[in-house]
Protein backbone atom coordinates (compact mmCIF):
# COMPACT_ATOMS: atom_id res chain seq x y z
CA UNK A 1 0.00 0.00 0.00
CA UNK A 2 1.02 3.45 -1.08
CA UNK A 3 1.48 5.85 2.13
CA UNK A 4 2.04 9.80 2.13
CA UNK A 5 5.62 9.09 2.56
CA UNK A 6 6.07 7.67 -0.24
CA UNK A 7 4.64 10.04 -2.32
CA UNK A 8 6.36 12.65 -0.41
CA UNK A 9 9.70 10.90 -1.13
CA UNK A 10 8.66 10.41 -4.44
CA UNK A 11 7.84 13.96 -4.99
CA UNK A 12 10.79 15.26 -3.38
CA UNK A 13 12.64 12.76 -5.80
CA UNK A 14 10.71 14.35 -8.65
CA UNK A 15 11.75 17.94 -7.57
CA UNK A 16 15.25 17.05 -7.10
CA UNK A 17 15.47 15.53 -10.84
CA UNK A 18 13.80 18.80 -11.85
CA UNK A 19 16.25 20.97 -10.37
CA UNK A 20 19.10 19.13 -11.49
CA UNK A 21 17.58 18.59 -15.34
CA UNK A 22 16.40 22.13 -15.94
CA UNK A 23 17.55 24.30 -13.55
CA UNK A 24 16.89 26.01 -10.56
CA UNK A 25 16.26 29.67 -10.17
CA UNK A 26 14.99 32.31 -6.85
CA UNK A 27 12.18 34.97 -6.76
CA UNK A 28 9.99 32.80 -9.26
CA UNK A 29 7.87 29.63 -9.08
CA UNK A 30 9.66 28.82 -12.51
CA UNK A 31 11.62 30.60 -15.29
CA UNK A 32 11.47 30.15 -19.13
CA UNK A 33 14.08 30.38 -21.25
CA UNK A 34 14.43 33.94 -21.87
CA UNK A 35 13.75 34.38 -17.81
CA UNK A 36 10.38 35.45 -17.54
CA UNK A 37 8.59 34.31 -14.22
CA UNK A 38 5.97 31.47 -15.37
CA UNK A 39 3.80 28.97 -13.41
CA UNK A 40 5.54 25.88 -12.89
CA UNK A 41 2.95 24.57 -14.66
CA UNK A 42 4.11 26.32 -17.39
CA UNK A 43 5.27 24.21 -20.31
CA UNK A 44 7.88 26.68 -21.20
CA UNK A 45 9.06 26.52 -17.52
CA UNK A 46 12.80 25.94 -17.84
CA UNK A 47 14.02 26.02 -14.11
CA UNK A 48 12.20 25.86 -10.89
CA UNK A 49 13.02 27.43 -7.26
CA UNK A 50 12.24 24.73 -4.70
CA UNK A 51 8.29 25.37 -4.14
CA UNK A 52 7.89 25.40 -8.23
CA UNK A 53 9.66 21.97 -8.36
CA UNK A 54 7.59 20.46 -6.02
CA UNK A 55 4.22 21.86 -7.63
CA UNK A 56 5.49 20.33 -10.63
CA UNK A 57 6.63 16.83 -9.21
CA UNK A 58 3.25 16.63 -7.33
CA UNK A 59 1.42 16.71 -10.66
CA UNK A 60 3.65 14.42 -12.22
CA UNK A 61 2.84 12.34 -8.93
CA UNK A 62 -0.99 12.91 -9.60
CA UNK A 63 -1.00 11.75 -13.02
CA UNK A 64 1.11 8.75 -11.87
CA UNK A 65 -0.74 8.06 -8.66
CA UNK A 66 -4.53 9.32 -10.15
CA UNK A 67 -5.40 9.35 -6.04
CA UNK A 68 -5.32 13.48 -5.49
CA UNK A 69 -6.15 13.18 -1.85
CA UNK A 70 -2.93 10.88 -1.34
CA UNK A 71 -1.04 12.97 -3.19
CA UNK A 72 -2.41 16.38 -1.43
CA UNK A 73 -1.31 14.95 1.83
CA UNK A 74 2.29 13.47 0.41
CA UNK A 75 2.60 17.44 -0.96
CA UNK A 76 1.72 18.79 2.59
CA UNK A 77 4.34 16.30 4.07
CA UNK A 78 6.99 16.94 1.88
CA UNK A 79 6.71 21.02 2.83
CA UNK A 80 6.32 20.31 6.11
CA UNK A 81 9.66 18.20 6.46
CA UNK A 82 11.30 20.15 4.00
CA UNK A 83 10.61 23.48 6.08
CA UNK A 84 11.54 21.63 9.18
CA UNK A 85 15.13 20.19 7.81
CA UNK A 86 15.41 23.81 6.87
CA UNK A 87 14.36 25.37 9.91
CA UNK A 88 17.70 23.92 12.01
CA UNK A 89 19.34 27.35 10.37
CA UNK A 90 18.64 30.08 13.06
CA UNK A 91 17.72 32.27 10.27
CA UNK A 92 14.69 30.44 8.79
CA UNK A 93 12.20 30.15 11.67
CA UNK A 94 9.30 31.41 9.56
CA UNK A 95 5.85 30.59 10.93
CA UNK A 96 4.70 28.97 7.28
CA UNK A 97 6.65 25.30 5.89
CA UNK A 98 6.19 27.38 2.48
CA UNK A 99 7.48 30.52 3.54
CA UNK A 100 10.15 28.82 5.52
CA UNK A 101 10.98 27.28 2.20
CA UNK A 102 10.83 30.30 0.05
CA UNK A 103 12.57 32.20 1.99
CA UNK A 104 15.68 29.99 2.45
CA UNK A 105 15.29 28.82 -1.70
CA UNK A 106 15.45 32.77 -2.27
CA UNK A 107 18.37 33.56 0.32
CA UNK A 108 21.43 35.10 -0.31
CA UNK A 109 23.90 32.81 -0.91
CA UNK A 110 21.86 29.79 -1.00
CA UNK A 111 22.99 28.02 -4.21
CA UNK A 112 21.51 24.88 -6.48
CA UNK A 113 23.69 22.54 -4.78
CA UNK A 114 22.83 23.65 -0.92
CA UNK A 115 19.05 23.08 -2.03
CA UNK A 116 19.05 19.71 -3.83
CA UNK A 117 20.90 18.51 -0.11
CA UNK A 118 18.08 20.23 2.30
CA UNK A 119 15.54 17.84 -0.22
CA UNK A 120 18.22 14.46 -0.51
CA UNK A 121 18.58 15.64 3.65
CA UNK A 122 14.54 15.76 3.44
CA UNK A 123 13.89 12.36 1.57
CA UNK A 124 16.63 10.67 4.39
CA UNK A 125 14.88 11.90 6.76
CA UNK A 126 11.38 10.67 5.87
CA UNK A 127 12.78 6.96 5.60
CA UNK A 128 14.04 6.80 8.59
CA UNK A 129 10.93 8.02 10.35
CA UNK A 130 9.07 5.29 8.24
CA UNK A 131 11.84 3.03 9.19
CA UNK A 132 11.21 3.67 12.96
CA UNK A 133 7.60 4.18 12.56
Amino acid sequence: MTTKQDIAIDILKGAVSAIEKTGWTKGAYARDHEGHSVGSDNQDAQCFCSLGAIEHSARACQEAYGDWDLVSKGTNLAHEKLATNIRRFPDYKTVGFRSTIAKYNDAEGVTQQMVVREFNNTIELIKLEAALA
